[in-house]
């Protein structure tokens, strides 16, 4: 939270739907843009508080902490400007109530769209799943407890996260494979099963596995709290993306001439990269000098996460809690140093 008088804020995702898609609260402030001024070295930020007018403030420092996943994707997909139905993003899916008695097609099959389709479900509602590409399926027990198991034997959670911390990429680049291999025994039943009804899985690059998915590109995984279970069931509809043949009115056609009728579409197909976030911010500009943010560079290191960017006081935090709390205090210490020695 910004206070006044205070030399650097920190930005949080828009909740609020009169903001432009991008934008940021503080509070309950909306971020609109901002401009870095170089000869005083500090932001020139705008913002909009609760009662419309505009604030201009100048911190030294802005930490974008609005997560891996950002701006909806919203593909281009063949006729479903046709489709009679609703569309959505999966990130607009708030009760599954607004779809009582319809008929529900989900795009994807990452963590949103299994969590999604197996709520409607629970809710009495026809759902189908679209698989686009292969996923990586992981049971959350025993599976991904297992990966977590040094926090529930460490002396103490500074000496595992420091261990987290310590690991260089190359060993945990073969960490994450043991781990993999360890989980593939652990889910072949449920793998088998998934792909004798079609679904194709996959572990990841060189079979590194879901973390390292997850810290490459975001997504790509789904942890399984049951949804597996009502696809390979049948309760849940599974088509493949390659057996389709584009929208029309009623629903997804198929290439055999049959259609998944539906009065629905939730598109769960991710989100824009955080550079894009940067570019509805901050502008081009600044987009362009930070380059990507989020996946592995050439060294090993998460790029423009945590650390200094190309941008003068711009930082990003992203992650998941564990992440977010053991890095946050490691960007805390630069942006410390960079005021005291301001």
């Amino acid at each position: 939270m910004w206070k006044p008088g205070a030399r650097s804020i920190r930005v949080s995702r828009c909740q609020d739907s009169a903001c432009r898609p991008g934008a940021t609260l503080i509070g309950t402030t909306a971020f609109i843009g901002g401009d870095y001024d170089e000869q005083s070295q500090s932001w020139v930020a705008r913002v909009r508080r609760g009662d419309g007018t505009v604030r201009t403030l100048r911190p030294k420092h802005v930490v974008i902490a609005t997560g891996v996943s950002g701006i909806p994707y919203v593909p281009e997909l063949p006729g479903l400007s046709q489709f009679a139905g609703r569309t959505l993003h999966s990130s607009e899916y708030d009760d599954a109530n607004d779809f009582a008695g319809q008929r529900v097609v989900i795009i994807g099959t990452g963590n949103s769209a299994h969590d999604v389709a197996q709520d409607l479900h629970a809710h009495g509602i026809d759902v189908t799943m679209v698989q686009r590409s292969s996923t990586t399926i992981v049971s959350v027990d025993p599976s991904a407890a297992a990966a977590d198991a040094s926090y529930l034997t460490a002396p103490t959670l500074e000496d595992c996260d420091l261990l987290s911390m310590a690991t260089v990429y190359p060993d945990l680049y073969t960490g994450s494979q043991m781990i993999t291999a360890t989980m593939k025994e652990l889910d072949k039943d449920l793998v088998a099963a998934l792909n004798r009804i079609g679904f194709r899985t996959d572990y990841g690059e060189e079979d590194t596995g879901q973390q390292m998915k997850f810290m490459r590109r975001g997504g790509g995984y789904y942890l399984n709290v049951g949804c597996s279970d009502l696809l390979i069931s049948g309760q849940v509809g599974l088509v493949q993306y390659a057996d389709t043949a584009g929208f029309v009115a009623e629903g997804l056609s198929l290439t055999n001439g049959d259609v998944v009728e539906a009065d629905a579409v939730i598109l769960a197909t991710g989100y824009q990269t955080q550079q894009e976030g940067v570019r509805a911010l901050l502008g081009d500009e600044i987009a362009d000098a930070v380059g990507p943010i989020w996946g592995y560079d050439d060294e090993g290191e998460v790029r423009n996460t945590w650390r200094r960017t190309a941008q003068p006081g711009l930082w990003f935090s992203s992650g998941n809690f564990q992440l977010c709390r053991i890095y946050s205090k490691v960007l805390a210490m630069q942006i410390r140093t960079e005021l005291d020695n301001g």
